[in-house]
């Protein structure tokens, strides 16, 4: 099985902080201005790598899945 690709993998790879590649992979912009040549770096060694974001840690991360879950009663009866 090929290791995952981690965000501390394109890191590495791009020669900038982890930090860094979470604020361009997310596109958050908060105080810390990323220039574009670095954001076009960064999303250049992402794609290289094969990056994909983790959905499962992303939910553990952020304590949000994006799943609703739903009770039916009785799936035979229309109403």
């Amino acid at each position: 099985m090929a290791k995952r690709i981690t965000i501390t993998d394109v890191a590495l790879s791009a020669g900038v902080s982890v930090g860094t590649v979470s604020r361009v992979l997310n596109q958050r912009e908060g105080s810390i201005r990323i220039s574009e040549a670095t954001r076009k770096h960064v999303l250049d060694v992402a794609e290289e790598l094969g990056y994909q974001a983790n959905v499962f840690a992303s939910a553990l991360r952020t304590d949000r899945t994006g799943v609703i879950g739903v009770i039916i009663r009785n799936m035979s009866d229309p109403f």
